[in-house]
């Protein structure tokens, strides 16, 4: 049975936190070889590889576990600190960092109002994880974060999951674009020839749109943009269509340089909170921080 030294597990969270040994090294003042030191001796207790040396450095699925297991022990701590009037006062002003992954766009969007709105008692911060909504749940199953904002309705075994309600997508181009592009009408046949935008090759919001509107993907000429201050930025220059959330395009569309086009099909992407089933204060806490947020600014599932 693997015996669990906190004092080699921190070096292990500080080289996931910092990226490298030298780092790790500065953080915890220790030299760098001590820290390789007590990786080393970490590795050969849990029988693994928990970290891949590189630059940054970077944490195999085991290392991601036994990082999850220690915030969730410090999280813990940290509620028995809060309620113990004989707790260590310096520990409990320490930040813990949650690691969450989150979809960009929400990123982009509605999630920074839940940092904003973290209380001071909460003393935590978050470490954002970021990856398209359908693969953000593969984070959550591989260990990699603590709780999750996906558009899988999967539930992953030992977590619970929460409704957010629905991020809305809609079509927009600039006026010059729509003009070149898709005047007098916009039919099918103007879309597999109009340049339009994909964040990345797992963004499958396009043909999401297309199958509404035409009921087929629309194949090819896709310019691929994976950020999204470049993604709206390429809509507005016009160079290419795309699929944008209303909250984000709406500004752009009262100030006339964006134009929706065929309202009817915009595409609503059901959201949903996953963390552990079994979860301390803190957590309780920062999921209903979510859902309260979540519930201003998403549009409600029917």
């Amino acid at each position: 049975m693997v015996v669990f030294d906190y004092e080699l597990l921190e070096a292990l969270s500080a080289v996931a936190k910092e990226g490298s040994f030298e780092k790790a090294a500065a953080s915890l003042s220790l030299s760098p070889s001590a820290v390789s030191q007590r990786i080393k001796l970490l590795e050969t207790r849990f029988g693994a590889i928990l970290v891949v040396r590189g630059k940054p450095c970077e944490l195999t699925e085991v290392g991601n576990q036994v990082i999850r297991h220690l915030v969730k022990v410090k999280l813990l701590e940290r509620e028995f600190l809060n309620i113990s009037p004989s707790g260590n006062l310096h520990d409990r002003d320490q930040r813990l960092s949650m690691r969450i992954a989150v979809n960009a766009d929400s990123i982009a969007t509605w999630f920074p109002l839940v940092m904003a709105g973290l209380p001071d008692k909460m003393n935590i911060l978050l470490d954002l994880l970021q990856d398209d909504q359908e693969h953000t749940i593969d984070r959550l199953r591989e260990g990699h974060v603590l709780a999750a904002v996906t558009a899988d309705q999967r539930v992953v075994q030992g977590f619970k999951q929460v409704p957010l309600g629905s991020l809305e997508y809609i079509a927009v181009a600039s006026p010059g674009f729509v003009k070149n592009h898709f005047e007098p009408s916009f039919s099918y046949d103007d879309f597999k020839t109009a340049p339009s935008l994909a964040f990345n090759r797992k963004d499958t919001l396009l043909n999401q749109w297309s199958n509404k509107a035409f009921d087929k993907d629309i194949i090819g000429n896709n310019h691929w943009v994976p950020s999204y201050e470049g993604y709206i930025r390429c809509c507005l220059e016009g160079v290419g269509w795309g699929l944008h959330p209303l909250m984000s395009a709406k500004p752009y569309i009262d100030e006339g340089k964006l134009i929706e086009f065929m309202p009817e099909y915009r595409v609503k992407i059901p959201l949903y909170w996953q963390c552990g089933r079994v979860s301390g204060q803190l957590m309780r806490d920062l999921t209903d921080l979510v859902v309260e947020i979540a519930g201003d600014w998403l549009t409600p599932d029917s």
